[in-house]
C-alpha cells in the first residue's frame, strides 16, 4: 500500500483517471497531490554517489514508486510567445529563465516555507560556498522534498540564494522535455511563427523542478521509468528492484552511443558513469571499433536517401549486424544487447527503409515474406535489447508497436492464420505488458489498456503527434 496524502489525490494501482480524466494541462497538473511508495527512502548508503532514492524491501516491475506534481515549472506560455517573438531565441534558455523567475517570486514573498526547503535542500553539488551548513536533515526525510516541511528558515541563508545558484539549481536538477525535445519544439513552434493565429500548441510538460525526482542517480541501465501526465511525474519500476537496491535512471536518451554519452555526462553533470553498460562496452569497443566507426557513417535521414544510397545503407547494415551481432561475434550477449540499444537509430534506419521499399512492391511474393521475418528478427533483438535496460521507454514502446503492426499485416496476408496467430498473441502481450510496466495496471481494467496502446500509438507514428493529434496529455 502506497502512502499518500489527505485528498485530492490519484490511486496510484489505477491512474487511468490521471491519465484520461481531463484534457485541461492545468487541472490535470493541479488536481493532484504526490503519493510515495513506503519502501522507498532517500538514503547516503548503496547509492551510486552522494544521496538518492533505495527501497527497503523488494519491488515488482510495473510498480508505482511515487506521483508527485512539479514543486515549481515554467510558464509554457510565456516562453512559447518569448520564442515566438525572437528570431534568434534559444528555448532551452528561455525556459531556465521562466521557471528561475518562478523560484525567484516564491522565495521573494517569504509565503510557501516549504518550497524554499526545497530549494535548500537540492543545493548539493553546487557551488555556494557562502552558504553554512544546512540547519536541517535532507537524508530520509520525505516531507522535506515534499515541500510539506514549512518550518519558517533563517533570512541569512536565503539571502544568499542568488540568481546565479538558483540557475546552477536549475541546471542540476530540474526536468526539462523528454519525449517533445528542446529541437523538436523550436521545430515546430518554428514552422508556425509565420502563422500564429492560433498559437502553436503547448507541450504537455517543459521544465519543472521536482525535489524527490531530483534524488534519483544516473545509470545507463535505468531500473524506472518516468511519464509525464501534464506537469505530474509518475514514476515505475521498469524492472525488478531487489531490497536494499538503488533506484536510478538515465539522464540522457538510452539511444546515444557509448562515447556520445561519456562525453555530454562529463561536461554537463560533472562524472564519468561507470555503471555496468559503460563498463561492458567500453571493453567490447576495445574489439570492434572499427566496425563501430562505420555503423557511426550510416546515422543518416533515411527519407534524403536516393535508391543508391539505401543499398549501400543496406549493405553495410546486413554486414555489420552480422560482423557485431551474428554466432561469430566476439562479443558477449550482454555487450551485444547494449551495444544494440546505443545504435537503434541505425537499427530504424534500415528497418524503415526496408519497409518503405515493400510498401513500393505490388502483392506480395515468397522474397518479400522473407524480407519481413528478418525486419521481424532484428526488431525482436531490438526489443529484448531494451528490456535488458530501459524497459518500457519509449523507444522500446515504438518498436513494440512496429512488430505488433508488422506481425498484424502478415497475419492478415496468410493463408493458414493458424501459422501467424501465435505470433500475434505474442506481440499483443509484450505490447501490454509494457503499457502495463510504464502506466501502472491501470486497475487491470482492458479497456483502459487498450485506449493507452492506442494512444502511443499514435503519437509515436506521427510526427509532432503530442502536439497535433493527441487527445490525452501523457506520453
Amino acid at each position: 500500500m502506497l502512502i499518500m496524502p489527505p485528498k485530492p489525490f490519484v490511486d496510484p494501482k489505477d491512474l487511468s483517471v490521471l491519465l484520461f480524466g481531463s484534457n485541461e494541462l492545468d487541472d490535470t497538473a493541479s488536481g493532484s497531490a504526490s503519493c510515495i511508495h513506503p519502501s522507498l527512502v532517500v538514503s547516503k548508503n548503496a547509492v551510486l554517489h552522494g544521496r538518492g532514492l533505495v527501497v527497503t524491501d523488494a519491488i515488482k516491475a510495473g510498480t508505482c514508486l511515487f506521483v508527485t506534481p512539479a514543486m515549481f515549472q515554467c510558464d509554457k506560455e510565456q516562453v512559447r510567445d518569448s520564442f515566438l517573438s525572437s528570431e534568434a531565441a534559444d528555448l532551452a534558455e528561455i525556459a531556465e529563465q521562466s521557471l528561475l523567475q518562478a523560484m525567484r517570486s516564491t522565495i521573494d514573498k517569504r509565503t510557501d516555507w516549504g518550497a524554499i526547503r526545497c530549494i535548500l535542500a537540492l543545493i548539493g553539488g553546487v557551488n555556494t560556498e557562502n552558504l553554512e551548513e544546512l540547519p536541517f536533515d535532507t537524508t530520509n526525510n520525505m516531507q522535506l522534498l515534499l515541500g510539506n516541511d514549512k518550518e519558517p528558515i533563517d533570512e541569512d541563508l536565503i539571502q544568499n540564494l542568488s540568481d546565479d545558484v538558483l540557475l546552477q539549481i536549475i541546471r542540476r536538477n530540474a526536468f526539462g522535455p523528454d519525449f517533445c525535445t528542446y529541437d523538436s519544439l523550436q521545430s515546430f513552434w518554428t514552422r508556425h511563427r509565420s502563422s500564429p493565429h492560433p498559437p502553436p500548441k503547448l507541450p504537455p510538460h517543459l521544465l519543472g523542478m521536482y525535489p524527490l525526482a531530483a534524488m534519483m542517480n544516473h545509470s545507463c541501465v535505468a531500473n524506472a521509468v518516468r511519464v509525464y501526465v501534464g506537469e505530474v511525474m509518475v514514476v515505475h519500476a521498469g524492472q525488478d528492484v531487489a531490497a536494499g537496491d538503488e533506484v536510478v535512471w538515465s539522464y540522457l536518451p538510452p539511444t546515444m552511443e557509448f562515447h556520445r554519452r561519456q562525453k555530454i555526462l562529463q561536461q554537463q553533470h560533472g562524472f564519468v558513469c561507470k555503471c555496468q553498460r559503460c563498463r561492458v562496452e567500453e571493453e567490447a569497443l576495445r574489439t570492434v571499433e572499427p566496425a563501430v566507426d562505420e555503423w557511426n557513417d550510416h546515422l543518416v535521414n533515411v527519407a534524403a536517401l536516393d535508391s543508391e544510397q539505401t543499398q549501400s545503407l543496406f549493405a553495410t547494415f546486413q554486414r555489420l549486424n552480422a560482423q557485431l551481432f551474428g554466432a561469430e561475434s566476439p562479443l558477449s550477449n550482454e555487450a551485444k544487447r547494449y551495444l544494440r540499444v546505443g545504435y537503434t537509430y541505425l537499427h530504424m534506419n534500415y528497418l524503415n527503409a526496408t519497409l518503405a521499399e515493400l510498401k513500393t512492391k505490388c502483392g506480395s511474393s515468397p522474397e518479400d515474406d522473407a524480407t519481413r521475418d528478418e525486419v521481424l528478427a532484428i526488431a525482436t533483438q531490438l526489443h529484448f535489447s531494451f528490456c535488458a535496460c530501459h524497459n518500457a521507454s519509449t523507444e522500446d514502446l515504438s518498436i513494440l508497436h512496429l512488430c505488433y503492426d508488422l506481425v498484424g499485416a502478415m497475419h492478415q496476408s496468410a493463408t493458414d492464420q493458424s501459422k501467424t496467430l501465435p505470433k500475434l498473441r505474442f506481440w499483443t502481450e509484450q505490447l501490454k505488458k509494457a503499457h502495463m510496466i510504464r502506466y501502472g495496471k491501470l486497475g487491470c481494467d482492458v479497456e483502459s489498456v487498450r485506449k493507452c496502446m492506442m494512444h502511443t500509438k499514435a503519437v509515436l507514428r506521427q510526427k509532432d503527434g503530442l502536439l497535433t493529434i493527441a487527445k490525452y496529455h501523457f506520453i
